[in-house]
């Protein structure tokens, strides 16, 4: 299986870390609203890597955990994390009031009517996983009349099945688990954004996986907020815009590493 630095997959499948050059500079009116709501409950999903992890005892790391870290230090916000077993037990708490902010969340007409959202903080695409030992996968129909895995309770999956009714998913409870029923020919396919493939084949050794395809859709990070809280929403924009791509590539670069299958298609060319 061939092994590519991530670098080579942002440049050749265009993966938007999304940067402005403006440098945000929190207001009188962000500096007095921080000053009542000194602490900023953050709601995560502790089996979302790369972007979540949680230890079990509290411990938050990944990538949003090390964006949060940079615009602690940048802006002086104050975050306490709260995670539960679950991602829908996270996202039934911020539901009931629990946590102020979602990390890594997709936005969904559903969603909307709970939370505001953020614009994308990151972006990249979302791939096709096979065995290595399959064909390349030229497009998603391939893939009916096949098994394709997908972790439930995420709007990755509900959106895949609803777009793509034909699809036979078989729901499963992580990433990790659907990686793995692929790796042990429990299941044909698993379709993820192209971070999560990265960390947890190469964590968990899954070296019998491959990128076998690309979808059209992208995976956009964004931050949920409370309803009653849109002064938040804008706050968090400016202080991600703040951040340049070097910053975003410096977050994010340790945490992924990538086996892409290339191929040329000649009937393009």
């Amino acid at each position: 299986m061939r092994c590519f630095w991530l670098l080579a997959i942002i440049t050749s499948l265009s993966c938007r870390l999304l940067a402005a050059e403006n440098e945000a500079v929190l207001t009188d009116a962000d500096r007095a609203w921080l000053a009542q709501h000194p602490t900023i409950r953050v709601g995560y999903d502790p089996n979302w890597p790369p972007f979540s992890l949680g230890d079990g005892q509290g411990k938050f790391s990944g990538i949003d955990a090390d964006l949060l870290e940079l615009l602690t230090r940048r802006f002086g916000l104050h975050f306490e994390f709260v995670t539960h077993a679950t991602w829908p037990d996270v996202y039934d708490a911020g539901k009931r009031g629990e946590v102020d902010v979602l990390v890594a969340t997709a936005r969904t007409a559903e969603r909307e009517r709970d939370f505001l959202f953020t614009e994308p903080y990151l972006t990249f695409p979302v791939v096709i996983v096979t065995r290595s030992d399959e064909p390349i996968v030229w497009s998603v129909f391939d893939l009916v009349g096949r098994r394709v895995a997908g972790a439930r309770g995420y709007a990755s999956t509900s959106e895949l099945q609803r777009i793509y009714p034909d699809l036979k998913f078989q729901l499963t409870d992580t990433i990790e688990q659907g990686l793995v029923m692929v790796s042990d020919r429990r299941a044909d396919a698993f379709i993820t954004n192209l971070p999560n493939v990265s960390f947890v084949a190469k964590t968990r050794g899954l070296t019998n996986l491959k990128i076998a395809g690309v979808m059209p859709q992208t995976f956009d990070l964004r931050y949920a907020v409370r309803r009653d809280w849109p002064e938040l929403v804008s706050l968090l924009e400016r202080a991600s815009s703040s951040l340049s791509e070097a910053d975003r590539q410096a977050v994010v670069h340790p945490w992924i590493r990538v086996d892409y299958a290339y191929v040329i298609r000649w009937d393009l060319v």
